[in-house]
């Protein structure tokens, strides 16, 4: 058998191109060979080996190409956004959230000229903190949640890192959110009506009634409680604890007319509690 003589180059544009390093002779034994690179070609990079016998005869094979990758994912422009629920009519505010079993997030903007192969996900908190690796897209959003979930109320971060083809990780990209699965509590401190009569002006106050661990806003309506429900005579969302009414007393019954008070504190989770209280008004 006659001894085979082997011989490699790289190239960096197609097969077969010896631009970035010429033939060089290595052993027949000889299983791998490298290149030092002392500066990184644009475009992929090529390795052909060719085989000759000591007939003469000669065969050549090359590889598919690689992209040699320095920089990991950019994030310049990453947006991470938690995605909030609330079981209530009310959207939940600013960085809070409701639901203990499930989280839900969305980001986009990690950027790699080689494309951005997954993204390394993770959920810390006081008593928690996993991760895991899932597939995405490198434009437009992407989408994972964590289910499952039995956390308490408290601060928590949602981090997601993009990973490119050579496992290079970008920096961590953070959303910090605080969980809040109780309403507002009442105080059993009571909704305080007065009616000024030279003014027509019915008043509510409502300091001290509601306490929360968050922010909480109102709203509040006055209702000309007749027979019921009766007409709305005002409605006003707030964050003041004080609302005041003038009332048109030249329709009013002489035998008078109860104001209903209803106040109902909503947390920036969502999650509300309503108390309400009538004050009796003489024309």
């Amino acid at each position: 058998m006659n001894e085979s003589v082997c011989y490699y180059f790289l190239k960096g544009t197609s097969e077969g191109d010896a631009s970035i390093q010429g033939f060089v002779m290595i052993q027949s034994h000889q299983i791998n060979a490298s290149k030092l690179f002392e500066s990184i070609p644009e475009g992929k990079v090529f390795a052909t080996i060719r085989c000759t016998n000591g007939a003469g005869l000669t065969h050549t094979c090359s590889s598919d190409g690689v992209k040699i990758v320095q920089t990991p994912p950019s994030v310049d422009n990453v947006l991470l956004e938690i995605l909030t629920t609330s079981p209530t009519q009310y959207e939940t505010r600013g960085h809070h959230h409701v639901n203990n079993t499930e989280i839900r997030f969305r980001w986009t903007g990690f950027n790699s000229d080689e494309g951005v192969h997954s993204y390394l996900i993770a959920l810390a908190g006081d008593q928690i903190s996993i991760s895991e690796i899932v597939e995405g897209s490198s434009s437009g959003y992407s989408y994972a949640s964590f289910t499952g979930l039995n956390i308490d109320d408290g601060e928590y971060t949602v981090s997601v890192t993009g990973i490119n083809e050579v496992k290079m990780y970008s920096q961590k990209i953070s959303a910090n959110f605080v969980l809040v699965t109780y309403p507002p509590s009442l105080t059993g401190e009571s909704v305080i009506t007065t009616w000024t009569k030279r003014t027509s002006t019915a008043t509510a106050s409502w300091d001290n009634v509601f306490v929360s661990t968050v922010p909480m806003y109102y709203e509040v309506s006055a209702r000309l409680a007749e027979g019921g429900e009766g007409d709305l005579v005002q409605w006003q969302e707030t964050i003041n604890t004080r609302m005041e009414i003038v009332l048109d007393t030249s329709e009013m019954p002489e035998a008078g007319v109860i104001v209903r008070f209803s106040v109902r504190a909503i947390s920036h989770s969502g999650l509300f509690k309503i108390t309400h209280n009538n004050l009796f008004v003489l024309p």
